[in-house]
């Protein structure tokens, strides 16, 4: 080898390769799997209560016939050992009433238990990180109730839900959805978890000891904090994140609070995201005597 030649220089240490997007968001083939997944049979309110009759779910259609059948033969009884016809009829029709009614309350429990049973499914299908809410423009307007209460966390809209699923296989082109899903993917991280998986988040900082959390609340601004306590809803983190600002900070937040008449969810899920995201570097340089896990 010359002298002039350059001697082979070794790659660098390898730097760790740093995902461009966030490790907890799902891909788009990911969300097309768990949306071609859904068992549209659990989803069928009539099904599953049928289902939860088993081999009596028959007994409905017999139900005309059966009380009938009953109407006469508890007035041929009554009759026979009263000797009045009229009377007994009355008899016999307030008993079928009476046992009606206990059928009517048996069944609408039954529907009861099959709606919870398929809002389940639902919560089981949406998970942490949600499902059908990365679809909403793909969906029509109508389904915008449904998208908000997913992101409220409620699983009530069983009917719409089943539709907006046998739409989105019947008409979505994966092609177009992939394309759309990673030009919007940094702007979808908040929307896919409902509201109630960031208020937990919120409220873990209840954990930190004072000085971590006094640390962390020198690096995050009045407004991620505001959202933070409009989130959360909780008096005893209230009071201790006031009592780690300083008398001015504290007093205009306090101010804002007071003013504030709605709570904007999205900006809300963003801050507690910021809020979480500054604890992890800090506690990765080592200024917080916890693990970046906890802000996980």
């Amino acid at each position: 080898m010359s002298d002039n030649a350059l001697p082979d220089t070794p790659p660098p240490e390898s730097e760790e390769q740093v995902d461009v997007f966030y490790d907890d968001m799902p891909s788009a083939n990911d969300l097309l799997d768990r949306l071609n997944a859904i068992d549209l049979n659990r989803l069928d309110l009539e099904q599953v209560s049928a289902e939860m009759l088993g081999k009596w779910k028959w007994a409905r259609v017999l139900v005309m016939p059966v009380g009938a059948l009953l109407l006469f033969l508890l007035t041929w009884l009554f009759s026979a050992l009263s000797g009045y016809l009229i009377p007994s009829f009355v008899v016999a029709a307030l008993t079928l009433l009476l046992i009606g009614r206990l059928l009517d309350r048996y069944e609408k429990a039954l529907m009861q238990a099959a709606r919870q049973a398929v809002e389940n499914y639902i919560s089981e299908v949406e998970g942490d990180t949600g499902l059908l809410i990365y679809f909403q423009d793909f969906l029509p307007k109508k389904y915008r109730p449904l998208i908000k209460a997913l992101q409220d966390g409620f699983y009530g809209y069983i009917p719409q839900y089943r539709e907006a699923v046998r739409l989105l296989r019947e008409q979505l082109d994966p092609v177009k959805f992939q394309t759309w899903w990673l030009i919007k993917r940094d702007t979808l991280r908040t929307i896919g978890r409902p509201i109630k998986y960031y208020e937990e988040r919120a409220r873990r900082l209840l954990l930190l000891d004072d000085d971590d959390l006094a640390t962390l609340l020198e690096q995050v601004s009045e407004q991620d904090i505001l959202n933070l306590l409009l989130l959360a809803h909780d008096e005893k983190l209230a009071r201790r994140v006031l009592g780690h600002l300083s008398v001015l900070i504290a007093q205009n937040i306090k101010t804002e609070l007071i003013k504030v008449q709605k709570l904007d969810k999205t900006r809300a899920k963003i801050s507690v995201d910021k809020i979480m995201d500054t604890g992890r570097r800090l506690a990765a340089a080592g200024e917080l005597s916890v693990e970046p896990d906890f802000f996980a």
